[in-house]
């Protein structure tokens, strides 16, 4: 083998380790974030703000879409799962996922580029129409027609406190 081919294979090999290494990087930043959730602790504003990615986060999860799409949407519908729960185990609703709700009543890319990615992910993509509510649900609802995530063990523990939720819920109201 000469020189040169021994060099293009060792560009290519080291090129490799790199992105591999900053694939396992984005992986784990994705993970410890979502898994970190602490879904039975008390809720308050802290802990609503605690459920926000911050940019590296975003960028993780944006990076961990194009190398490793069934862990990005394995992740991101857990983040759902577990934002629908906070908002049925605090207020007993969901609420609408946006940050901003403005007039226009569309999903604005650029300030929700999760809730946009994800919408984008699970075939759900509106951001050109007028949307009146992007419920919390939308994780669990996605779970409902993706058998794929049953068993999956950190969505099942989360699933199993939504439905738990709902039905106390549904009593209360007598339903």
């Amino acid at each position: 083998m000469s020189l040169r081919v021994k060099i293009l294979l060792w560009i290519i090999t080291f090129n490799g380790i790199n992105i591999s290494f900053s694939q396992s990087i984005e992986l784990k930043r994705v993970e410890n974030f979502v898994e970190t959730i602490n879904i039975s602790e008390e809720i308050g504003s802290e802990s609503l703000i605690k459920l926000r990615p911050n940019e590296d986060v975003l960028a993780s999860f944006l990076l961990l879409k194009v190398n490793d799409l069934p862990k990005f949407e394995t992740y991101i519908t857990l983040y759902y799962l577990k934002v629908y729960y906070f908002h049925l185990k605090c207020c007993n609703q969901a609420y609408d996922l946006r940050t901003a709700n403005g007039s226009e009543l569309k999903l604005d890319c650029n300030i929700d580029k999760l809730l946009s990615e994800f919408m984008l992910t699970t075939n759900q993509d509106q951001s050109k129409e007028t949307i009146e509510f992007i419920s919390s649900r939308i994780g669990y609802e996605y779970y409902l027609n993706n058998p794929k995530f049953e068993n999956i063990k950190s969505i099942a523990q989360v699933v199993s406190l939504i439905k738990k939720k709902e039905y106390e819920i549904n009593n209360q109201l007598g339903r």
